[in-house]
């Protein structure tokens, strides 16, 4: 579909007409028949929803006293083997039985203890996931609760930025091996075969892209490609 997406823009409020979603308010009003919210569930629901959203008061009561599930990370694995240890399966890992009291040093922000992993494999569809003689498969866990275990003061809704802070990144590394770590634990050693950014893919069936190509450009749409407020890729090299 060449439908443009609007990417990232400060929206003040959500208006809802009918059925549909109508559009956002921010620098001007934007027409859309589609709005993905970055914020969570509640702050969606009780503030960037206007007031005419027609939410039932139900489902307003049940936001008000809802509370924010644990987050989700997830990492990617591929594997320079094929079908590795136990394939097309789900392998749930915890690092003991008091299964408490591993949740219990989470929300304390203890960094060195996942209280589990959940690995599942890809299965052999093809080629589609992986190219023949590689595997891959994915290790999901959750992170402590708030912004400062990721060494950051607050959010994106606050104004922060922080896909290149050192302190996030460090964090970010952190899980990757804490994660990495117990994956191993639970289905044998997998580093030897760890493909670190390899690309395994076939860049030949790709459209020609002119110097310079810029997907967060390419996906403004036509009209919009050329405006300001839109991320810059950093430069190659």
């Amino acid at each position: 579909m060449n439908v443009p997406v609007e990417r990232r823009p400060p929206a003040w409020d959500v208006i809802v007409i009918g059925a549909g979603v109508g559009g956002l308010v921010c620098a001007a009003y934007l027409a859309a028949p589609v709005v993905v919210s970055n914020a969570d569930y509640r702050r969606t629901i009780l503030e960037l929803c206007d007031d005419g959203a027609g939410f039932p008061p139900r489902l307003l009561a049940r936001a008000r006293a809802s509370t924010m599930r644990l987050p989700w990370a997830v990492l990617y694995i591929a594997l320079d083997v094929a079908k590795p240890y136990t394939p097309d399966a789900n392998v749930w890992w915890f690092p003991g039985e008091d299964i408490e009291r591993s949740y219990a040093r989470l929300h304390e922000g203890v960094r060195d203890e996942l209280p589990f992993v959940f690995v599942s494999f890809a299965p052999e569809d093809g080629g589609r996931a992986h190219p023949a003689g590689h595997s891959s498969l994915q290790v999901m866990t959750v992170c402590p609760p708030g912004h400062g275990w990721w060494g950051m003061p607050g959010g994106p809704a606050d104004g922060v930025r922080y896909r290149r802070d050192p302190a996030y990144l460090a964090a970010k590394r952190g899980l990757t091996e804490a994660m990495l770590t117990a994956a191993e634990k639970a289905v044998g050693p997998l580093l030897p075969e760890v493909h670190a950014g390899a690309t395994l893919g076939d860049p030949s069936l790709l459209p020609a892209r002119p110097a310079g190509w810029d997907p967060p450009a390419v996906s403004r749409g036509r009209g919009r490609r050329g405006a300001r407020g839109r991320p810059r890729l950093p430069e190659a090299g």
